[in-house]
This record gives structure tokens, C-alpha cells and sequence, in this order.
């Protein structure tokens, strides 16, 4: 029987544990499993891009702590970090599926606020990830104009911005096409299909590359030609400008600088549990077809979320180093508009070849960075839809047939991309509130489903044959909950005191972004979605929990479906 309750041909039962799973907690296999635990690493080391995060914050890291704290500030956020996404691979290792802490919240909540809950965090999550592949896009263009400034100092920027603008729109165009170009001329040929998306691990993992190895050229060329600091300066210089009078609570908004590297590291649990897609072909020759997305991501993810967490956190704390090390005349690039454009000048000795130098390694990896968050986007829009969270959900919750993907939800993620991009036009402060807050609104989302473990208790949890936190489970989710409160006090305070116009551009606008996520979704929620939302679905916590291949799920169908997912291995057998 599928989902629906339809008869299948005997082909048609040949579907794994994976499979079953998702049937189990109420989710319809549409998708196609292609990674493997370090194809999904290497998408997580690509849309994190940590060293060149830290590089972009140049200015803001010599203002707010200096060389010291960034050197240590790096260490406390790797394990902070670490430690919350360990909790959050514990959850994974239940339930791989592409809402992620979405559908964590909806399993671990309870009563009238599970559905209140699951959707705020989904729509928290949806705007971080659209507002980090904004800020990429819109890193670029600035890459680009300050380029252009010191080549040319005589250009204005109101003839640039069109220009630039575009250059944004290209950027979301060319990673939207991406996302279905292996295929597309597979048009006819459902095994081409199959192999077309069989190309989208390589892609990550050319992207990861990519990162890695222009960190790798950039580390080798400014080592070979900056001038030194000494091991004094790297790890004990403190500066201070940022108008706090306590030095201790600098060091704490220097977490600020550590911590954009660290972001959206949730993106790799949104693309671990969306499954097979049926290839339709002449009767004779039905098929169901197991290219999985991610093989046994019960088991799997987990250990991909550890792993890429521990690469991004070595690869920040080697770039601090360096990057202090190699920081030259520091005092004279923070005057220029595009301090760290300057540095690449300065360091290479040639306007056109350290601009060029940085302009194609930084540009390269934000476009790698945009197609990486628009896809954990477009997942978790999808699987939204799917539970029926927004307007014309079951439009956006359509999986192309020919192409495997949910197209509709890509396709909606890069128009909210542009209209956000296309707001610097009016005002750049309005585009730094919207991209400010979505740090915050991947914390809040990562915070949710711990916090609510910590209240209800760890007994409330399944079974965990793959992923167990044992005894130090109730450590770990304290540690993660405090972490993450710290994290999100830190997002909502502004890096400089007092706050008047010539500073204003550096306010944390968070506050606005959460108001802005509650207030909208909010008034949707009551006119429209609290009717609709995940209706057709019970907790995985409630008492119709079942257990698979040793693993527990659960959901107001699962029974049913179960008894015909409980077999699927025997058929296949």
C-alpha cells in the first residue's frame, strides 16, 4: 500500500527502511537520496565558508576586541556550537527529515503549543537561511563596487548600483539554475534523471573545494608576501572602540565576529530526510527507485554534523591566526571603505591583482554559499508546505516530476531573495535589518526543541540506536540552551554604544526581525493556518509511538502505515 492507501505492483514495494520511516512520521518519499555522510559534510564546509567570514568582518574585529579575542572568541563559539548541534544530531538521528528542527519542535511539544511551536521555528528558520543568501549576494556587489572605488576613484556609486543589482539578481538566477540544470536536458530518459541528480553531491563538494582551497591560496600568499605581527600582538592585543566601558563584556560581543562563520549550520539536516521519487514509465516496466538522498541518515547525519562542525571551527580558529598575523598596516586599511579589499591590495602590492585575487576567490564562494542556503531553504519551504503552513500550500509543496525537486520552493526562495536585495536600492540600513536578524532566527530555531527537551525531560525521548547522548545528554542540552540564550542576547545588542546616526548602520536590528517573523506568520497564523497546520498529524511523542528497524516514530497514521512499512524489507528480500 502507498501513501494514499493504493495498491502497488510488486516492483513497487522494493523501498528501504528509510523509506518506512518517513511513512511512519507522516511524510510522503518524494525526494531523491544522492548524499553520502561526507558529500553532506562538505555541503555543510561550503555554506559556512568560516574563514571567509572572518575576513569580511576585518573592520568590525579590530574595532570590537582585536586580535585576541577573535583568537579565543573562536574557541568558545566552536564548542558552543559544537555542543548545540550535538543536541540537535541526537534529534536528527530520530527523525531525518527535511523540517529539521521544525519537525523536532512539532514531535517534542505538546498540546496547543505544538503546532504554534513547530511554526514559528519553521518560519524562523526560512528566514535565515533566505537572509544569509541575501547578504552573500549582497557581500558580492560590494566586493565588486569597492573595486571599482579604489580603481577608480572617480565612479559613483548611484551609476554602479543598477549594475551591482543585477550583478545580485545573477547570482540568485545562476544558483536557481543550477538547482535543476544536471537534468534538464535529461528530459526524457527517467535513468538520465536519476544520474542528473547524482551530480548535486559533486557540486557541493566542487563548492567545498572551492572554499578550502581559495583559504589554502589566500593563507599561502599573505603568509609568503604581509608583513608579520608577533605572537604578542595574535594573542594578547585587546582593543576596545566599541564605547563599552567593561572589557569582559567586549570579549562577549566579539562572539559576534566568530559566530557569522558558525551560522546556518542546521543546513545539512534539511536535505537528510527527503526521499525517493516514483519514475513513471510503461506499465511493464513500473519502477520505484532507490537513489537516496542521504543513505541510512539515521545514522549518517548525525556524524556529518559533528564532523563538519569540528572542520569549521579548525578551519575559523587557522584563519584567525593567519589573518592577524597578516594583517600589515591594519590602522591605515580601516579608513578605507572596504577594509579588507584594501588589505588584499596592500599585502599583494598590485591594485589590479590583489582586487582581482579577492574578488574571484570571495565572489566564487558566495555564490557556492547562495545555492547552498537557497537549497536548505527551499527544503524547509517545502516541507512547511507539506504541513500546510502557508498560503497556496499545496502549490508549493509540489515535487517537479521530471526533475525530482521541489522547483516551486526554490523558485519561491529566490524571488523573496531578490525583493530583499532589491532594497538596498532605497535604503542600505533596511537591508542590514533584515540581514542582521537572521543569525538571530537560526539561534532561536536551534534554542526551540532543546529547551523544550530540558522542560518535558530527556525520558520523553525514543529509543536511540544510532546517535545516544547517554548520561551526558542532560549536560550537553544545558550547556546548548545557555550557549545559545547567550548567543541570542549577543545578536540583540548593538556593537557600538551610544547609538546615534553616524553609528547606526552597526545596530543589531535583530529585535525587528523577530517582531517582523512573529507579527506576519502571526497574523496568518489566526486567520489562516491554526485551522490548517499539521492537523492531520499527532506528536511522535504521543502513545502510538511504533518502532523500526529500532528506531521510534510515531504520528496519528503510523500504525496503519506500519503494518505495510514493517514488511517492506521482507519484500525486498
Amino acid at each position: 500500500m502507498d501513501i494514499e492507501g493504493n495498491s502497488l505492483g510488486k516492483a513497487e514495494k522494493v523501498l528501504n527502511i528509510d523509506d518506512a520511516q518517513l511513512l511512519a512520521m507522516g511524510k510522503k518519499p518524494e525526494l531523491q537520496r544522492v548524499y553520502n555522510t561526507w558529500t553532506l559534510c562538505a555541503y555543510q564546509v561550503m555554506i559556512s565558508a568560516s574563514w571567509s567570514c572572518l575576513i569580511v568582518l576585518y573592520s568590525t574585529i579590530f574595532d570590537v576586541g582585536g586580535p585576541a579575542s577573535l583568537i579565543w572568541a573562536t574557541v568558545v563559539v566552536s564548542i558552543g556550537q559544537t555542543l548545540l548541534m550535538t543536541s540537535l544530531a541526537e534529534y536528527c538521528s530520530i527523525w531525518p527529515t527535511a523540517g529539521g528542527q521544525q519537525y523536532y519542535t512539532q514531535a517534542l511539544a505538546t498540546g496547543k503549543l505544538r503546532p504554534f511551536l513547530s511554526y514559528l521555528v519553521g518560519w524562523a528558520i526560512m528566514v535565515g537561511e533566505i537572509s544569509t543568501g541575501s547578504s552573500c549576494a549582497l557581500n558580492s556587489a560590494q566586493i565588486i563596487a569597492s573595486f571599482v572605488q579604489i580603481a577608480h576613484p572617480n565612479v559613483e556609486w548611484k551609476y554602479l548600483s543598477p549594475i551591482l543589482t543585477t550583478r545580485k539578481v545573477m547570482d540568485d538566477l545562476v544558483a536557481l539554475q543550477r538547482a535543476s540544470h544536471w537534468s534538464s536536458h535529461y528530459k526524457f530518459k527517467s535513468e538520465a534523471i536519476i544520474n542528473g541528480i547524482r551530480w548535486l553531491p559533486g557540486v557541493n563538494l566542487f563548492g567545498a573545494v572551492w572554499v578550502v582551497g581559495g583559504g589554502v591560496a589566500w593563507a599561502i600568499v599573505f603568509i609568503a608576501m604581509a608583513p608579520k605581527h608577533d605572537a604578542e600582538f595574535i594573542f594578547t592585543e585587546f582593543f576596545n572602540n566599541t564605547g563599552y566601558s567593561k572589557n569582559g563584556w567586549v570579549f562577549v560581543m566579539s562572539f559576534y565576529n566568530s559566530m557569522y562563520g558558525m551560522v546556518g549550520t542546521d543546513g545539512l539536516m534539511h536535505l537528510v530526510g527527503s526521499t525517493t521519487q516514483r519514475i513513471c514509465m510503461p506499465e511493464e516496466a513500473l519502477i520505484s527507485r532507490q537513489v537516496e538522498e542521504m543513505k541510512n541518515p539515521a545514522r549518517n547525519a548525525p556524524r556529518s554534523m559533528i564532523y563538519s562542525m569540528i572542520l569549521c571551527g579548525v578551519m575559523s580558529w587557522l584563519a584567525a591566526v593567519v589573518m592577524m598575523w597578516t594583517a600589515g598596516d591594519w590602522n591605515a586599511y580601516m579608513t578605507s571603505p572596504q577594509p579588507y579589499m584594501s588589505w588584499w591590495i596592500g599585502v599583494t602590492g598590485s591594485q589590479y591583482g590583489g582586487g582581482l585575487f579577492c574578488a574571484l576567490v570571495m565572489i566564487g564562494i558566495n555564490f557556492f554559499v547562495i545555492v547552498g542556503t537557497n537549497s536548505a531553504g527551499s527544503r524547509i519551504v517545502w516541507s512547511m508546505a507539506r504541513d500546510k503552513a502557508f498560503p497556496y500550500s499545496e502549490y508549493l509543496a509540489q515535487v517537479n516530476s521530471r526533475l525530482g525537486i521541489p522547483l516551486r520552493a526554490i523558485g519561491f526562495v529566490v524571488v523573496v531573495d531578490l525583493i530583499l536585495g532589491l532594497i538596498v536600492l532605497g535604503s542600505d540600513l533596511a537591508f542590514q535589518s533584515i540581514i542582521s536578524g537572521g543569525g538571530l532566527m537560526l539561534q532561536v530555531s536551534y534554542l526551540v526543541p532543546v529547551l523544550i527537551v530540558l522542560v518535558r525531560g530527556r525520558k520523553i525521548l525514543p529509543s536511540r540506536v544510532h546517535f545516544d547522548l547517554g548520561k551526558w545528554g542532560y549536560i550537553i542540552n544545558v550547556l546548548s540552551v545557555s550557549w545559545s540564550l547567550l548567543i541570542c542576547a549577543v545578536y540583540l545588542c548593538p556593537l557600538y554604544v551610544p547609538v546615534t546616526i553616524p553609528t547606526i548602520d552597526y545596530m543589531n536590528w535583530s529585535c525587528l526581525i523577530v517582531g517582523a517573523t512573529i507579527l506576519f506568520p502571526g497574523a496568518y497564523w489566526i486567520f489562516g493556518a491554526r485551522f490548517r497546520y499539521i492537523k492531520e498529524q499527532n506528536s511522535v511523542m504521543d502513545d502510538n509511538v511504533v518502532v523500526i528497524d529500532g528506531m521510534a516514530v510515531g504520528g496519528m497514521e503510523a500504525v496503519r502505515r506500519n503494518e505495510g512499512a514493517r514488511n517492506f524489507d521482507a519484500e525486498k528480500s
